[in-house]
């Protein structure tokens, strides 16, 4: 046969066979997706489950409503999650009149908060006696009212820079001599995971019940959107090796 007829052949052959290498990207992308929606759907179903069986065989209360299939229960949260356990206010009769005395005191529950204290002082120019004409002196302080604020959690990127030193001696002779600074490990490799971000999510999943999709929706609204299962995984080979 000639070499130009076979090349020809040749050629003809390997159409049908680039044309498939060109559309593998996509259908990986394809099964990738597949992938995420069935592991979702495991999620959802395994919920359900452990919340099927909370309701079946869980302590009864006579608080507790069962939901309808239409419509949660959204606003029995307070009935249900009630403690009738904590003790109620003791009532003391004084001079006449009740008066109720918490067991619990707001200091003790507030104990290891941490506190910022906003001062509102009199203006300058209105610390002056309107009688005599004397700069007032301070006398005291009291507290007003005390709140207690909400700091949403937020997002930020910690960069370690790694500086060099090099002695100008030696830089010609082909024989450099370098120093480096000591960089901390990294708690996975060439991932963005930090510690206080893996122990969230760990947190999250095992603590509070929240599976990796519904996270991936929290991280999304603050800005992230690559969390759940690899960073799990790797927490589990960090555990390994401690």
């Amino acid at each position: 046969m000639p070499p130009l007829l076979a090349d020809c052949i040749h050629a003809r052959d390997c159409k049908p066979i680039c044309a498939k290498l060109l559309t593998l990207p996509a259908y990986i992308e394809q099964l990738e997706n597949t992938i995420k929606n069935l592991q979702n759907q495991v999620s959802n179903l395994t919920e359900m489950v452990m919340l099927l069986r909370k309701e079946k065989f869980g302590p009864s209360s006579e608080k507790t409503v069962k939901p309808s299939e239409e419509q949660l229960s959204l606003f029995n949260e307070a009935e249900v999650e009630a403690d009738g356990t904590i003790d109620e206010p003791i009532t003391k009769t004084a001079k006449g009149y009740l008066r109720k005395e918490t067991k619990t005191k707001r200091e003790e529950l507030l104990k290891d908060l941490p506190v910022i204290e906003i001062e509102c002082d009199v203006p300058m120019e209105e610390q002056i006696c309107i009688r005599c004409g004397k700069t007032l002196k301070r006398i005291g302080k009291e507290t007003v009212r005390e709140e207690m604020e909400y700091i949403p959690a937020k997002l930020q990127i910690v960069r370690y820079v790694c500086w060099s030193y090099g002695c100008s001696s030696y830089k010609h002779i082909g024989q450099p001599y370098i120093v480096k600074a000591f960089t901390p490990t990294s708690l996975m490799n060439h991932s963005l995971a930090s510690p206080s971000s893996v122990a969230y999510v760990m947190y999250q999943k095992y603590v509070n019940a929240v599976p990796l999709y519904r996270q991936e929706k929290d991280w999304e609204q603050m800005g992230w959107h690559s969390v759940g299962q690899r960073w799990q995984t790797g927490s589990f080979d960090v555990q390994r090796t401690i």
